[in-house]
Parts: structure tokens; C-alpha cells; sequence
């Protein structure tokens, strides 16, 4: 995986925007033309959402696991949301300024252990994310949630998933901890990492 500068990140925002706006607006959709100043040739994990801004509301969420070309990631991303919400709804071009899209770069994947003693231990929340994975199914809990103890955050985690609470304790259950850092676009256009 490459380390992504902060200049990286506004490039794949502002690429995640316009492959939007272009292929609401246009017709003919030419990856070149978005590309041209918004490549990033650089590989990386991290985590697309797409919120909407009156509400706050999590629109979509899509997880790039860094195989390809970061750019190449994003744009798929991008037009992977605009497909499924065009299935449920008329996308018009009103849209464009209710969408708020946030890049959240996340590190390494480290195990955070085989039982749940180890687990406890190796959670730290004032800076670890965790990715969960038991069969097809497998989600993030970023590190943002202040209000939560070790315990009830990986039970949250699980349950966003669709498993029981209880089941971080089980030891087929793959827990991976990360880091991140989340970045968007604020209302003066400048890139903000928090």
C-alpha cells in the first residue's frame, strides 16, 4: 500500500465528485476527461460514503480494498452509487448540491486477536477502527464513536453486520483492527481531515 498526502485526498474527492456530476450531466461518460486532473496513481484501502447533507443521512458506503489504481477505485465507486440510486430513484441534477462524500484512508489490517481477552487488549478507541469478517459477511466500525466502551463497540460492530452482539467473542469471527483518517469537502470548498 502507497502513503496518501493530503493533496491525494483532494484529488479523489474531487474525482468522486465530478465522475458523479459528469455522468448525471452528460451523455456520453469519458473516463479520460475525469481522470485528466484527478489521477492518483497510488494504491490504498479505504472506505467511500455518500451522505446526504440536509438529513446527514448515509446514502451508500463502499469499501476499496487497494487491488487497483486508487483513481480507478474511486471512479468505480462513484458510478457503483449513482447505479444503485438510480434504481430507486430519479437522480436529478439537485442532487449534485445534497451530496456530501467523505474518503475515509484506512492503514494496515492488523489482527486484533484470537479470543476475546486479546481483543480487549488490543483495542485502543481513541484512535482503532475494526473490520469484521465471518463468511459473506464483513463491515467497518470507524473510531469515531465516542460514547461507546470496548465491549459495546465491538458488539455495535457485529450487529451492523448483521451477527449477534455476542459473537466478537467467537474465535471464527476474523476482527481486524485499523486506523483512519477521514476527510471531506466543507462548505468553503477546502479539504478538511478530522
Amino acid at each position: 500500500m502507497d502513503e496518501l498526502e493530503d493533496r491525494d485526498v483532494a484529488n479523489l474527492l474531487e474525482l468522486a465528485k465530478n465522475t458523479i456530476e459528469l455522468k448525471v450531466k452528460a451523455p456520453a461518460f469519458n473516463k479520460e476527461i475525469v481522470l485528466e486532473n484527478n489521477k492518483v496513481n497510488k494504491r490504498a484501502k479505504a472506505l467511500i460514503q455518500f451522505f446526504y447533507k440536509p438529513t446527514n443521512v448515509l446514502i451508500d458506503e463502499i469499501y476499496i480494498k487497494g487491488e487497483n489504481i486508487i483513481s480507478d477505485e474511486i471512479m468505480g465507486a462513484a458510478l457503483s452509487f449513482l447505479k444503485k440510486i438510480n434504481e430507486n430513484i430519479f437522480i436529478k441534477e439537485d442532487l449534485l448540491n445534497d451530496l456530501d462524500i467523505q474518503i475515509h484512508i484506512i492503514s494496515k489490517l492488523e489482527p486484533l486477536g484470537k479470543n476475546s481477552i486479546e481483543r480487549l487488549k488490543n483495542l485502543d478507541l481513541s484512535k482503532h477502527g475494526v473490520f469484521i469478517k465471518y463468511g459473506m459477511k464483513e463491515g467497518f466500525l470507524f473510531p469515531y464513536y465516542k460514547n461507546l466502551n470496548k465491549t459495546k463497540f465491538l458488539e455495535e460492530a457485529c450487529t451492523r453486520i448483521g451477527l449477534p452482539p455476542y459473537y466478537w467473542k467467537q474465535t471464527k469471527v476474523n476482527i481486524y483492527r485499523f486506523e483512519a483518517r477521514r476527510y471531506k469537502k466543507n462548505e468553503s470548498g477546502k479539504i478538511t481531515s478530522f
